[in-house]
């Protein structure tokens, strides 16, 4: 059994701004990441207290992760991180998306340290990743009110990318074809039988990391 958590992580080398009233916004082609798992059965099993203890190495175990690859951590969603690259500063298309496979091979080797650690500990129940990786262009910059304003990420990119998520198996690192071609003389991958994907009309090309 596992635990599901939700992280996102996106690429995002700034190519134009717009700006209103209510939003400033980069025009970005992006490298986007989700990292998911299996979230209802496991915390359905855990205490609160227990729950808790566990999301928060988790939490702070990705974060640390992230920052030394020099993502930019946008928010906490209860147990899903947004984060991403490229925006305040990018280091180009090619080295933003390895820094940010880079990352996911180095969250996943943490997901598998932190899970021996809760097993030896007698934790039954631990908690696997799953993650997506897409690259296209997206908009990122703060959006909302007057009252309420939020700095998040928009776009189908966005929305391929936590398609690619589901679509892999618990443990695996699957990405896009267009994130392929930015990593594929630096990453270890294998391409995947196609798959049909709801609200994209070609059947998506995916490559999992060998890790």
């Amino acid at each position: 059994l596992s635990a599901e958590f939700d992280l996102l992580i996106i690429d995002t080398p700034p190519l134009s701004v717009a700006a209103d009233a209510l939003a400033a916004a980069n025009q970005s082609d992006g490298v986007i990441v989700v990292v998911d798992g299996d979230r209802t059965e496991t915390t359905d099993l855990l205490e609160s207290e227990e729950l808790t203890s566990l999301l928060n190495q988790y939490l702070r175990g990705m974060s640390s992760i992230a920052v030394e690859h020099g993502a930019t951590i946008d928010k906490f969603i209860g147990d899903a991180i947004m984060l991403f690259f490229g925006d305040p500063e990018t280091r180009g298309p090619r080295e933003d998306a390895t820094a940010c496979v880079r990352m996911a091979i180095a969250m996943q080797q943490r997901m598998r340290d932190l899970q021996a650690e809760w097993r030896e500990r007698g934790q039954e129940h631990v908690f696997q990743l799953r993650i997506g990786i897409n690259t296209g262009f997206c908009t990122v910059g703060n959006f909302g009110s007057d009252d309420r304003m939020e700095y998040t990420i928009i776009g189908s990119e966005v929305n391929l990318a936590s398609r690619l998520q589901a679509h892999g198996e618990l443990g695996s690192i699957l990405m896009s074809h267009e994130t392929y071609s930015l990593v594929k003389d630096l990453v270890l991958a294998e391409e995947c039988e196609p798959f049909k994907a709801k609200g994209i009309a070609k059947p998506v090309r995916n490559y999992k990391v060998i890790d």
